[in-house]
């Protein structure tokens, strides 16, 4: 692999576009894959959530301007809440990719691989998947489980839940708790929660609109 190809593979990792002018499970070694695996997860995160991530790892604080970008991305308006917010998207994120790498090693291990090799790929492939990368050390990608159902499913649903993203599930979570907090705690003040840019009321509830426009349409143009 020259240097340009590895600049490219590398740029392509953090852009998360999936391109690549190699063969990665062929002409990368297991060192090589770990570091492309972590820019993709860095890209995955963002610039922002990056940003933020080596600011509390170098001064363990982060200024109000880092703050204000950091939230505005996220589409919260105000300073609060940065670094708890920060650490939910962390949650979030692994959380989902951990439950993905468990599945994935069920279908692998049931496909034949060791514990060590299946553990691998499912961690791989759960990151690229939620990331949307596209990469795979496997020859060929994902196209020798095309006839199985956990890997391909796994990878899917996936790449569902990272296409949507953590702020349409924080908008959810947020009107979810604002309608249960009234009857389950009748006379006490509720706990602050992040506040949200609304949507305009005629765009409607944003997790719908983003299932309806995700799935295939059933009308067909003339």
């Amino acid at each position: 692999m020259t240097p340009v190809d590895a600049l490219f593979i590398a740029t392509s990792a953090v852009c998360v576009t999936g391109l690549s002018v190699i063969d990665v499970s062929k002409e990368t070694g297991v060192v090589s894959q770990l570091v492309l695996l972590s820019l993709i997860q860095i890209g995955g995160l963002g610039i922002m959530t990056g940003m933020m991530f080596m600011s509390l790892v170098v001064s363990r604080r982060v200024g109000i301007k880092g703050r204000i970008f950091f939230l505005g991305g996220f589409g919260v308006d105000g300073i609060q809440g940065a670094v708890k917010l920060f650490f939910t998207v962390i949650k979030f994120t692994f959380g989902l990719e951990a439950i993905g790498a468990l599945i994935f090693i069920a279908g692998f291990l049931l496909d034949g691989e060791s514990l060590g090799r299946a553990a691998y790929l499912a961690i791989f492939h759960s990151i690229s998947s939620f990331c949307n990368a596209g990469f795979s050390p496997c020859p060929g990608g994902l196209q020798g489980y095309a006839t199985t159902l956990i890997v391909p499913g796994a990878a899917m649903a996936l790449i569902i839940l990272g296409g949507i993203g953590f702020p349409v599930f924080a908008v959810e979570l947020s009107h979810f708790a604002a309608a249960r907090c009234p009857a389950r705690q009748r006379g006490k003040k509720p706990p602050p929660r992040t506040k949200y840019r609304q949507y305009p009321q005629h765009q409607g509830n944003p997790f719908k609109f983003v299932i309806c426009h995700s799935l295939p349409s059933h009308h067909t143009k003339p």
